[in-house]
This record gives C-alpha cells, structure tokens and sequence, in this order.
C-alpha cells in the first residue's frame, strides 16, 4: 500500500516577524502563518504523525512570542481525519521548539521520537534560542520535558517503516529532523522548520543579473550545516513539506512544484 500524508493544520501564529521566517528581511513587518503537523499512513507500523502544536490560547502570555489563534487539538485533529488517536503509537518531532512540541498526551500510546542532539540542546541552549525553547533560563519550564518518561533519544537515519525513514536536517537547531516518505511518484520530506517557507529556497539577488540564493530563516542555529541540509533536499529532488506554510496542500495535491517556480 502507498504511503498517504495528511496535513494537519492545528492552529495559526499571529504577530510572526517576518525576518523569522527570511532572515535579514522585512524589518518590521509581521505576518500570520499556520502550524502543520502530518499523519502518516499505509505502512506496517500503523499511523504515525509527524510533529505536534503549540499550546492552546489558554496558555499564559509569553513576551515577544506570538499569539495562537485557533488551535485544534492533536486528537481532534486526527479523528477529523479518521484516525483513533489510541492507534497512533509513533511520534517523530521536528526539534523541540515551543510550537512543535504540544500535544503528545492527546496520543496516549505513543512515543516522541527525537534526535539525541536536539535534548540535549534543549535542555541548554544558546542565548539567542532560549525563547523557542521556553528555557528554563527564562523562569519558564519548558512543555518537551513533561513527557520525557515517553520520549526516546535516537541517533542518526532511522528507518520506521518501508518507505518511512527519519533523516536528520540540522541547521535550524542542532538536532533537527525530517521524515521521509517514499513514494514511487516524487517522494516528500516533511522537514519542520528547515524551510519556514517556500521562499527560503530563493529569491534574494546580491546584484544585478546575479542567480538568486536561499535565504535562511530567521532563528537558525548553523547556516553551514543548514546549507548542506538544503543540498541534501535538492540534490535527492525531495519535495518538502514546511510546517508554515499553506502552499503544502498545493505540493500535496500537485498543483504547484517549489522547486519549478524558482
């Protein structure tokens, strides 16, 4: 059976300076944008969803975070797909940042499964990731350590399924990752925020007649080794799925090609 992916949109981000998703442009601007989480289905291990949310709008005002609009919770979200969520025993998490880590008790049988490098960063980030982190260098205590006692630490590539393989997309944070979904067609990697949009793939032209250049997001913890995880996208012809941006249904559907209208 073909692997399916379904987007999940489970709330929307109000107030997102538009320099965290284009770093070093749109000074000043904000913008609205969703949060995706994906459910895997077809393979032998059952469904399994990729990334969780952001907490709800209940959820004490943080400042400088944007506000969350509209939130579906992960079990909701999922019987609106048609999936019990006591069948969804796999978990794969993006990175640990606040909006991607949300949601995991809806899914009582499942385990998070996350880089090894990406916990043990969290649990002491650089200065400038403390708030995606909810840090406990903030006073706050951070949503992903709640459910350590149902998180596993894996290192590296790791197959889940035929078809189905975690690939680590370093660069955003140290510990990012992707999930992989092969299929006979074009396969897709929904990568979390290694894109924040489609428009990290280019756009900025240095000078005049110059090719235009990806451009990073605005949080980012390695350019270099984000840059290899781009030429890891390209040169395999991965078409990705951001967890920011609605054109994902347009990829999903194949309406629009990201890397065509370059």
């Amino acid at each position: 059976m073909e692997l399916s992916v379904t987007p999940l949109r489970l709330a929307e981000l109000v107030g997102v300076p538009t320099s965290v998703g284009l770093y070093g442009q749109g000074a000043g601007a904000e913008q609205t944008v969703p949060v995706y989480a994906f459910l895997v289905q077809g393979g032998a291990r059952g469904p399994v969803l990729f990334d969780l949310g952001p907490p709800g709008e209940d959820a004490p005002a943080v400042p400088g975070r944007p506000a969350v609009s509209g939130r579906v919770g992960v079990g909701e979200a999922l019987r609106k797909a048609g999936v019990d969520p006591f069948d969804v025993t796999t978990v794969v998490a993006s990175h640990l940042h606040w909006d991607h880590c949300v949601g995991l008790d809806d899914v009582p049988n499942a385990r998070l499964l996350v880089q090894r490098e990406e916990l043990r960063f969290a649990f002491t980030p650089d200065v400038e990731q403390w708030r995606p982190y909810d840090s406990w260098e903030q006073g706050r205590t951070p949503s992903w350590s709640a459910t350590l006692d149902r998180t596993d630490a894996i290192d590296g590539v790791v197959r889940l399924d035929d078809g189905l393989v975690i690939v680590p997309t370093p660069g955003h944070t140290p510990g990012s990752q992707s999930l992989l979904v092969e299929r006979p067609d074009r396969s897709f990697l929904l990568c979390g925020d290694l894109f924040t949009t489609y428009d990290n793939l280019g756009g900025v032209v240095p000078r005049a007649g110059a090719r235009a250049t990806r451009v990073p997001p605005g949080i980012h913890h390695d350019l270099t080794a984000w840059r290899r995880s781009i030429d890891q996208v390209t040169q395999n012809g991965w078409l990705p799925l951001p967890a920011h941006d609605v054109r994902v249904i347009e990829v999903l559907d194949g309406t629009w090609d990201p890397f065509e209208a370059r």
